[in-house]
C-alpha cells in the first residue's frame, strides 16, 4: 500500500487539475572554490561542522557508491554499512575538510554516523552529477521485505528508457488522458461521502477507532469503462479503487497509487514513490468489466517519480512518460515545487515501455 504523504501530494494537483539537461559537476568543478574557502577558514582544525560550503546538496555519483573510513586516514578501518546508508544517489551533507578528505553524513538521517572519503575520489557532486541512464534506470532495487536478493533482471512486463526534455514535452502535447477529475460531483457531508451509481447509492465513512483511521475522497472517473475513482486513505498508507459507475459494486483490487488507463482501456499503471524504502514502484493492472487483475510490479532503487499527477501521461506511442530525479533527490527542498513538481528544476525524463503493447 502506498504511504500517505505521496497520495496527499498527488491529490492537490488533482483537485486544481486545471530542461534544461544536466551537466556534470563535481568537487573539482568551479564550485570547488566554496570548498577550499572552507578549509581556509579553519585551518587549525580542519573541519567546520556548522559550515554549508555547497549552494545546493550533494549526492553520491560513483555506482559503486563509496567506501568510506572512520578517520581522515586510509589506513583506518573502513566504516560499516557503508553499502547500506551511502549507495549511488544517496543525498548527503559535506560536514568539512580534513587534510584532503572530505566527511561526509547522510542527509537527514538522525541515526547515521559520518565517514570520510577521499577529496580525489570524484564519487560526491550535485544533482546534476549523477548519472542516471536507462540501464541505471532499469536496476531493481536489491531487497525485497524479507532481505532476500532480487533477480535484477526480472523484468518481465516493462522496460524504462531516458527521454530528452523535448521528446517528453512533445508527447506531453499529444498525450492520451482519458480521466475526468469531476471531484465536485460526490461531495462529503458529516464525514460520509455519498456515491450514486445508476442503480446503487454507496455511503464510505471516514471513521476513527483508537489508533485506526480511514478516509475516502471522490478522485473523478473513467467515463469510457464506467469507473469512479475513490482515493482510501488508512493511518500511514493509502491507496485508490475503482466504484462500477453502473451498479456501484466496488472492484476488489485497490490499486497502489492513482490508476492511469492505457489509450486502448484494457490496463492500469501505478507509478509511485516508497519514501520508507526510498524506491520507486511500478506496479501493472488488466481492467476486465467487473474486476481487477494484478499483472506485475517491480521495485527501482536509483530513482523516484515526481508526484504531480498532470506531468505523468500516456503518449500516443503506448508508452508511459514521467519525470524523474535520482532517488535521494525526491524530498529536495524547492519552495517553488506544486505538488512535488517545480516547473524551475531540471527533471530527467523517462518512457516506460510495456513489453505486451504494440508500438
Amino acid at each position: 500500500m502506498l504511504k500517505l504523504p505521496y497520495l496527499l501530494l498527488f491529490m492537490l494537483p488533482l483537485m486544481l487539475f486545471s530542461c534544461n539537461y544536466p551537466t556534470n559537476k563535481t568537487l573539482k568543478s568551479r564550485d570547488h572554490k566554496a570548498i577550499d574557502s572552507l578549509s581556509a577558514a579553519n585551518k587549525k582544525t580542519g573541519i567546520n561542522t556548522n559550515a554549508e560550503p555547497w549552494p545546493e546538496p550533494l549526492y553520491i555519483i560513483n555506482r559503486e557508491g563509496v567506501e568510506g573510513k572512520e578517520e581522515p586516514d586510509s589506513n583506518t578501518m573502513n566504516h560499516d554499512d557503508v553499502a547500506a546508508f551511502f549507495r549511488f544517489g544517496t543525498r548527503i551533507k559535506l560536514i568539512g575538510m580534513k587534510n584532503g578528505w572530505m566527511e561526509i553524513e547522510k542527509e537527514e538521517c538522525d541515526h547515521c554516523s559520518s565517514l570520510f572519503v577521499p577529496e580525489t575520489c570524484k564519487c560526491v557532486g550535485n544533482e546534476s552529477a549523477v548519472p542516471l541512464t536507462s540501464s541505471d534506470l532499469d536496476s531493481l532495487y536489491r531487497e525485497d521485505g524479507d532481505g532476500n536478493e532480487v533477480d535484477t533482471s526480472r523484468l518481465t512486463e516493462f522496460k524504462l528508457d531516458r527521454v530528452t526534455a523535448s521528446e517528453f514535452y512533445r508527447q506531453k502535447k499529444l498525450a492520451i488522458s482519458l480521466f475526468t477529475a469531476d471531484t465536485s460531483r460526490f461531495k462529503k457531508k458529516d464525514s460520509v461521502l455519498t456515491i450514486k451509481a445508476v442503480k446503487k447509492t454507496v455511503k464510505l465513512k471516514d471513521s476513527q477507532n483508537g489508533e485506526y483511521e480511514e478516509a475516502y475522497d471522490y478522485l473523478g472517473q473513467y467515463k469510457s469503462i464506467n469507473k469512479l475513482v475513490v482515493a482510501g486513505t488508512y493511518n500511514e498508507s493509502a491507496n485508490c479503487f475503482f466504484i462500477d459507475g453502473i451498479t456501484g459494486k466496488e472492484i476488489g483490487t485497490a490499486f497502489t497509487d492513482f490508476p492511469y488507463l492505457s489509450p486502448d482501456k484494457k490496463f492500469v499503471v501505478c507509478v509511485n514513490a516508497d519514501y520508507s524504502d526510498e524506491r520507486a514502484n511500478i506496479n501493472l493492472y488488466a481492467i476486465k468489466k467487473d474486476t481487477v487483475m494484478y499483472i506485475d510490479g517491480n521495485h527501482f532503487q536509483y530513482w523516484m517519480p515526481m508526484a504531480n499527477e498532470s506531468m505523468m501521461f500516456w503518449g500516443q506511442d503506448n508508452c508511459f512518460y514521467l519525470p524523474i530525479v535520482p532517488y535521494g533527490a525526491w524530498n529536495k527542498p524547492d519552495k517553488n515545487a506544486l505538488a512535488g513538481f517545480s516547473p524551475n528544476r531540471n527533471y530527467r525524463y523517462a518512457k516506460i515501455i510495456f513489453k505486451r503493447f504494440k508500438r
